[in-house]
C-alpha cells in the first residue's frame, strides 16, 4: 500500500493535530478525540470498557466492519493490536500519537513494540519528540528538534559523524546511557551507521515551539 497511517491512542491531544498524516486509526478515547475534531477513520479499536452501551451501538453502527470491539481481557494491548493491523494492511510510515506520556509501563510497552518492528517505519511521536527502532544501516538524522539520544536495545556497534559528540565503531549495550543527548553542529545533518544491533533513537526539544519539523520522520 505504501500509504501513511496515523494511529491516535488515548493521550491524543490538540496540538497533535498538525502531526497527522494520511489516513487516521482510532483507538479507544482516539475515536472520540477523532469525532469531536471530524477527522475520518479508516477503523476504530479498542475494548471501549468506559463506554455506555448506547455508545458502543452507535460506534458499531457509524463504523460497521471498520469497528474492532476487543475483549477486555486478552494478551495484548489495544494499541499493539491496532499496530499490527495497520501493518498487516500495508500501511507505511505508521505514526503513532497519544502514546507518550501517562501510564510508563504501557509507554515501555510500546517502546518493545517499536523494537519488534524495528526497520519499520513506524514512529512514536507528539510536539516535542519522535521515537524510531532502527536496523544496521546509514542514516540522516535532520535538526528537527533540540536533541538526539541513541540506545541500543541488544549489543550495538554504532559511529556518528558531524555531531556534538561524535563516536567511531562505538559498542553500546543495553545498559549505556552515553548516548544520551547528543545534538547538531551549525544545524548540519549527523551521519549515524549501525553496523550491528538494533537501536532507539530519540529526538526530543525542551519545548514543542523549538521543533522546525515535526511532522514527518527526519530517518
Amino acid at each position: 500500500m505504501n500509504k501513511p497511517l496515523t494511529i491516535l491512542l488515548g493521550l491524543v491531544v490538540e496540538t497533535d493535530l498538525p502531526l497527522i498524516q494520511g489516513d487516521c486509526l482510532g483507538v479507544d478515547y482516539g475515536v472520540d478525540f477523532a469525532d469531536q475534531y471530524q477527522l475520518s477513520l479508516v477503523g476504530a479499536i479498542g475494548d471501549f470498557d468506559s463506554v455506555s452501551l448506547s455508545r458502543l451501538s452507535k460506534l458499531k453502527e457509524t463504523y460497521g466492519q471498520r469497528w474492532i470491539h476487543l475483549p477486555a481481557q486478552k494478551d495484548v494491548t489495544d494499541a499493539d493490536y491496532a499496530i499490527e493491523w495497520a501493518i498487516e494492511q500495508g500501511y507505511q510510515p505508521i505514526y503513532i500519537l497519544g502514546g507518550i506520556g501517562g501510564r510508563t509501563d504501557h509507554f515501555y510497552a510500546l517502546l518493545n513494540t517499536l523494537t519488534r518492528h524495528a526497520g519499520y517505519p513506524l514512529i512514536l511521536l507528539n510536539a516535542q519528540q519522535s521515537i524510531s527502532a532502527l536496523i544496521p544501516g546509514s542514516y540522516v538524522v535532520e535538526a528537527t528538534h533540540q536533541y538526539v539520544s541513541i540506545f541500543a536495545k541488544d549489543e550495538a556497534v554504532i559511529s556518528i559523524k558531524d555531531a556534538m559528540y561524535p563516536l567511531h565503531k562505538k559498542k553500546l549495550s543495553p545498559h549505556d546511557s552515553l548516548g544520551i543527548s547528543n545534538t547538531w553542529v551549525n544545524e548540519q545533518p549527523i551521519q549515524l551507521m549501525i553496523e550491528r544491533g538494533i537501536v532507539l533513537v530519540f529526538l526530543s526539544s525542551d519545548s514543542s515551539s523549538q521543533n522546525k519539523t515535526t511532522s514527518k520522520t527526519t530517518l
